[in-house]
């Protein structure tokens, strides 16, 4: 288990609150809501959504009806709207919860990050983050770049490969998930000055 993907030490479910909460071994802990856990199942519908560049939408009041354990990588979610195929694997529960936490340390700056959002709109550039091992790979965990010429999320990643093999290996469409402005985004998702692209990788590497 590469360091960035530490195993799980506590799994529990609050269904009052809709909360999966989970802790690892490397002392971070996330509490990931049961909606966002769907949006984001690593299954056949909402990848095939992910590839038409569609939004992902699901049930507010979605919740985890049972969890259960697959080998010691990972656990399959059984949500009450009856999907029950998806696998988390503990690399992808952990990238979910920094996701997460990130947006919520952005939120938390308030008006402070309100001003820096504003000031990357009206210069015309765009801020990327790059989580896990994205940021080992490509040297950067946030960097600011030119809007012009990008429409869309595939031009967006299209003009990162062309850094050089590292990017173009690391940044190939099925390799990574990506948001736009926190929320789960497609190929077609357009991109505008001022909007923040969180890239996640799919797998460890």
């Amino acid at each position: 288990m590469p360091k960035h993907h530490p195993v799980p030490t506590e799994i529990r479910l609050h269904t009052r609150r809709r909360i999966l909460e989970i802790a690892f071994g490397d002392g971070t802990h996330f509490e990931l809501p049961c909606r966002h856990l769907r949006a984001h199942a690593p299954s056949a519908d909402v990848r095939l959504a992910r590839e038409r560049g569609e939004t992902v939408t699901v049930n507010p009041h979605v919740n985890v009806r049972a969890i259960h354990p697959v080998g010691s990588y990972a656990v399959r979610l059984e949500f009450d709207d009856g999907h029950h195929h998806g696998i988390f694997s503990w690399e992808a529960l952990y990238e979910l919860g920094r996701v997460l936490e990130n947006a919520g340390s952005a939120h938390a700056e308030g008006s402070l990050e309100s001003g820096r959002h504003s000031a990357t709109a009206g210069s015309g550039m765009i801020r990327i983050l790059y989580f896990a091992s994205l940021a080992d790979r490509l040297g950067h965990e946030m960097e600011e770049v030119p809007l012009a010429g990008v429409d869309d999320v595939a031009g967006l990643l299209a003009r990162l490969r062309v850094r050089g093999r590292p990017w173009a290996e690391a940044l190939e469409p099925d390799a990574v998930r990506v948001t736009v402005n926190k929320a789960f985004a497609g190929p077609h998702t357009p991109v505008a000055a001022g909007d923040e692209v969180a890239m996640v990788p799919v797998r460890a590497g």
